[in-house]
């Protein structure tokens, strides 16, 4: 049997409709005004199911329907990547997105996600704790250090009596 398409009533082929599912249409054309700033379009990514955004978002399946995706497009940038993220992150400042830039077979891919990052507010004393703690642990191992250069110069018991004064001797980390 020949593999023949379909005909239609009135011995035409019929068209198959054109189905957009997974990313909202609705708002995208001020999105893709802002994009075509920096890029020439040469494709919206209409799909989650589709392969190249599969592989821009680095996923091994299609992403979940209750993705944050508001807009992807193909192209290619007109400028150099930083300045265009620049630019283009500052105009979706505005409608509260996140451009991400991907490259995918040798062609720009942006995503537009819905949300910005907002981070909270966090007291000093967390960062003394983390920044006292690092000092410490440097000494340590600086001690460590010091402790087995005594050693070899010097013999084991130099080495042990040092060590056996424990936190007095934390300033001998100091060079490390």
């Amino acid at each position: 049997m020949l593999n023949e398409t379909a005909s239609s009533v009135e011995d035409r082929p019929s068209v198959r409709p054109i189905v957009r599912y997974g990313l909202p249409e609705d708002g995208n054309e001020e999105v893709r005004q802002m994009v075509m700033t920096v890029m020439t379009i040469e494709r919206e990514i209409a799909s989650l199911k589709d392969p190249r955004l599969v592989r821009a978002i680095g996923a091994t399946s299609a992403p979940r329907e209750q993705t944050p995706i508001r807009a992807v497009y193909e192209g290619q940038l007109m400028i150099d990547s930083e300045t265009a993220y620049d630019k283009l992150d500052h105009l979706l400042m505005t409608l509260d997105a996140l451009p991400l830039f991907r490259e995918v077979d040798g062609k720009h891919i942006v995503i537009v996600m819905n949300g910005r990052v907002k981070p909270g507010k966090r007291g000093w004393w967390l960062n003394a704790i983390l920044f006292v703690a690092t000092l410490v642990s440097v000494l340590l191992l600086g001690l460590n250090m010091a402790l087995n250069e005594i050693a070899a110069a010097e013999g084991i018991a130099a080495a042990r009596e040092i060590g056996e004064r424990g936190l007095l001797e934390l300033w001998r980390g100091a060079p490390y």
